[in-house]
This record gives C-alpha cells, sequence and structure tokens, in this order.
C-alpha cells in the first residue's frame, strides 16, 4: 500500500512538472494522453494499460550539474546511483522512494570475552543505500551513543573498538544503530561484554606446619580465590612433592627421606594472568635424632662409687638405656650408685623423637674393677737356717701394688722379695698388703717364719772319771 501511495504521488509530482512546460502554450486548457476527455481537475491525464511514464534518469554526479541557481521547487529525477526517486525540495535533494533502501542487518555483533586491558571490537553487517553507524552501550543505565573518547574509536563505522577495557567495563551490553536513505533504522541484536582480571590474592595456607622426613599424604590446602581456574603452589626446600590435588586449592603432599624445611606458598591463575601469591607457610621438617653419643665415666670404675653415663643428640625428645645386669633408664645421663662387677659391660642409648628413633648406640664397656682378692703370703723354707735366703710370694687377683713388712723393719713393694743372709732376728710373721686403684684388700699373714743358728756352747764331760771296769 505504501509503494502505491508513493508511485501516486510521483505521478502528481510529474504532472506539475508537465504543467510548467505547457503553461504557456496551453493556459487553462488540459492535456489527455490515450483519453479523450481528460480529467478537468488534471492538467495531464495519461491513460495506458501497458506502458508507464519515465521520468529524467541519471547519477549523482549528474544530478549535482543541474542548474539549481533559481532555487526551483519540485524538480523530480531517478537517480541510477542510489536506485532513489528524488525531488529538490527546500535547498536539497530528498528521496521520495529508493528500491530496497532501508537498512537490514545481515551479521549481528558478537558477545566478546577479554582480560582486562586488552582489545577488542563489535562489528556489523549491513545491507541499503547511503548506510551510516552509531554503536551504543549500555553500562546498566540504559542505551546511550558512544562517541570517539577513552576506550572507544570506530563508534560510526561498522566495527566500533576498544582499546584498553577495563575491568569495571565487564558486562556492558553493545548495539549498533544503521541509518539508510530509507527509514526505518535497523537496530543489531545486543552484545556482552566479558571483562575478565587475573585472580585475586591467595590467602592464608592451613596445614601441618611440622613434619618428619618419610611423610606422606600430609594435607595442605588455601580458600578458593576469586577468579582463579588454577593453581600453582611453590615449595622452597627439597623433597617436597604434591601427591594429590595440584593444580588446586586443596593438596595432599609427600616429604622424601631427605626433605629439608622451607616456605608453601601458592597464587591462582587464569587466561589473564597470575595472582599475588600467598604468604609464606612454614613448613618445619624434622629428622630422627641425629648426632647420638653415648659414653660411661669413670671407666674403668670401682667396685661401690657411682657410674654416671651421658647421652646426647640433636633432635632428640625422649631416652632409652639399656645396660648389664637388666639395667634401663628413661633419663638422658643417668648415675648407677654402689656399682657391682655384675654392672660391667657396654651400656646402650636409643634417642628418640616424633619422628622415630635414631639407631642405638654403644659406650664402651665398662669395667668395674674390686679390691684385689685371693691375696696369698708365703714364706719359704720355714724354718730356715741363719745366713740363707728367705723368699716371700705374694699372689691376688686384680692387685697393682704390693706392700711387705715384718720383723727387724722389714718392708718391700715388690710381689715377691727375697732377705738374703736372714738372722735370727728375721724370724717371725711377714704381713703382704695388695692394692690397686679401688683399694687395699685385707692383710694376709704368712706363717710364723723360724730362723736357726748351728748350736752354741757346747759342753762335753764323762762321769765318773775314772770309772771302773764293767761300772756305767
Amino acid at each position: 500500500m505504501k509503494k502505491v501511495t508513493k508511485i501516486l504521488t510521483i505521478v502528481c509530482l510529474l504532472a506539475i512538472n508537465q504543467y510548467s512546460i505547457i503553461n504557456n502554450q496551453l493556459k487553462a486548457q488540459n492535456v489527455g494522453i490515450n483519453i479523450a476527455n481528460p480529467d478537468p481537475s488534471a492538467i495531464l491525464d495519461l491513460t495506458s494499460d501497458s506502458m508507464g511514464i519515465l521520468i529524467p534518469r541519471m547519477t549523482t554526479t549528474q544530478r549535482d550539474n543541474i542548474d539549481l541557481s533559481g532555487s526551483p521547487k519540485s524538480v523530480m529525477i531517478y537517480n541510477t546511483t542510489d536506485d532513489c526517486f528524488q525531488t529538490y525540495v527546500g535547498g536539497q535533494w530528498n528521496n521520495i522512494w529508493c528500491f530496497d533502501c532501508a537498512p537490514t542487518i545481515t551479521s549481528q555483533p558478537s558477545n566478546q570475552t577479554i582480560c582486562e586491558g586488552d582489545n577488542t571490537s563489535f562489528s556489523v553487517t549491513a545491507t541499503g543505500q547511503t548506510l551510516t553507524y552509531q554503536w551504543q552501550e549500555d553500562d546498566g543505565g540504559g542505551w546511550s551513543n558512544l562517541s570517539n573518547t577513552g576506550v572507544y574509536s570506530n563508534v560510526t563505522t561498522s566495527a566500533m573498538n576498544i582499546t584498553g577495557a577495563t575491568a569495571g567495563m565487564d558486562t556492558y551490553l553493545y548495539r549498533c544503530v544503521v541509518s539508510g536513505a530509507c527509514t526505518p533504522d535497523a537496530t543489531s541484536n545486543a552484545a556482552t561484554l566479558t571483562v575478565n582480571t587475573a585472580p585475586s590474592a591467595a590467602g592464608t595456607i592451613s596445614g601441618t606446619a611440622t613434619v618428619c622426613q618419610g611423610d606422606n599424604g600430609v594435607a595442605y590446602s588455601v580458600g578458593a580465590i576469586t577468579g582463579a581456574t588454577g593453581y600453582v603452589w611453590t615449595y622452597t626446600g627439597t623433597g617436597f612433592t604434591i601427591a594429590t590435588g595440584g593444580n588446586t586449592n586443596s593438596i595432599t603432599a609427600d616429604f622424601s627421606a631427605s626433605a629439608t624445611s622451607g616456605n608453601l606458598t601458592v597464587y591462582g591463575t587464569n587466561a589473564c594472568g597470575n595472582g599475588t601469591a600467598s604468604p609464606n607457610y612454614a613448613i618445619t621438617v624434622n629428622t630422627v635424632p641425629t648426632g647420638v653419643t653415648a659414653s660411661a665415666s669413670p671407666n674403668p670404675i670401682c667396685e661401690g662409687a657411682t657410674l654416671t653415663l651421658t647421652g646426647s643428640a640433636t633432635d632428640a625428645t625422649s631416652w632409652s638405656w639399656t645396660g648389664p645386669n637388666s639395667f634401663s633408664s628413661a633419663l638422658q645421663s643417668p648415675t648407677i650408685a654402689s656399682i657391682t662387677t655384675a654392672g660391667a659391660g657396654v651400656y646402650t642409648l636409643t634417642a628418640s623423637n616424633t619422628c622415630g628413633s635414631a639407631t642405638p648406640v654403644n659406650t664402651a664397656s665398662v669395667t668395674v674393677n674390686d679390691v684385689p682378692t685371693g691375696v696369698t703370703a708365703t714364706a719359704s723354707p720355714n724354718p730356715i737356717c741363719v745366713g740363707s735366703t728367705l723368699t716371700l710370694t705374694g699372689g691376688a687377683t686384680d692387685a697393682t701394688s704390693w706392700s711387705w713388712t715384718g720383723p727387724n723393719s722389714f718392708s718391700s713393694t715388690l710381689q715377691s722379695p727375697t732377705i738374703a743372709s736372714i738372722t735370727t732376728a728375721g724370724a717371725g710373721v711377714y704381713t703382704l698388703t695388695a692394692s690397686n686403684s679401688c683399694g687395699s684388700a685385707a692383710p694376709e699373714n704368712t706363717a710364723s717364719v723360724t730362723v736357726n743358728d748351728v748350736p752354741t756352747g757346747v759342753t762335753a764331760s764323762a762321769s765318773p772319771n775314772p770309772i771302773c771296769e764293767g761300772a756305767t
């Protein structure tokens, strides 16, 4: 119906133009073509069932060369450049009707997803005559036209550019209004801009702060990081391996038998970059005790004295001693009072902590000495003759020194001394004292030594003398 109305308008305008041509010749007379009696209301009445009217046809360049210096109204042409019927009114050419001139959008703008600070563009494709473009934005407060300022450029073209998008532009909507030689304007679909940012800063890690070498399946976690699509865990020590949960916010870790202490951190990642790492989470990796030593003093020791066992180790928290005579103690450095010979031997220390026990360490073998035992003292020959040599023989177990005393102020430190050319003054009991570092045994006496001399004061007599034969 609209096209019919426009065609009738063209006919009317054509009639007006024709009137200006024949006005001087016909004045009040009207003209009919293919009609005997033109309608009296029309200056030109055309009738045909097989032909139409052709008005002047020209390009835009040819049209613009028309002499319009007299400012005529209603000059009409068909513009072959634009495929439009046009008339000159109000000092400019105006479209009466154009063939397929209203804009039509054939390709809609697409949603765009970018990172903060990146560039992107939205574009449309449209058909129509004399197209113009105006991009619009909806930041949540309604649609408004864009201008070539800030991050925007080419906002009046088919492809609008955004340079250095900000995080605040996330979820903004964009559309394009396309205008042409004819109405109505065409408005594109709205496209969404998604502006992603790098992940937020990581929070504080939670987990076990003190572990042992060789521990497995130790859990660590951090709160979910906003915007993170992955997680990167870093440990400054050695021997740390993520067992499960890699690239997530919750992991389990294994510590090797040689693992060392260090700091654990984590940060989030996504397509836009890395977030700020968490604060350092210090992990102390303990070992079983090291540097274990065990000693016993004094050694050797005398029976009845106090033996001191001394233990030391790095990182030990508990101690276990075992030894001869069913000895045991949980002290680091215990003592054994009034030790007996049953306490002689090797003492063993085991140092432990929460990570386990170190290899047991032995003391040197403890020697428990007593005062000499089994002391014997003899003198031979006994009895002895004056001038002979008396041999004193001492014996004892564990004796290291000897002391003989006897008659005639005799003394000797030999184990078995001799007395040459003994006199009767050397008769009597000789006493031996056997000693060692632990003391002296009870003195031991010899049998009493008898020293005999040759006879003295020998007398001889015979009586009666004289004596009778046969008498006694």
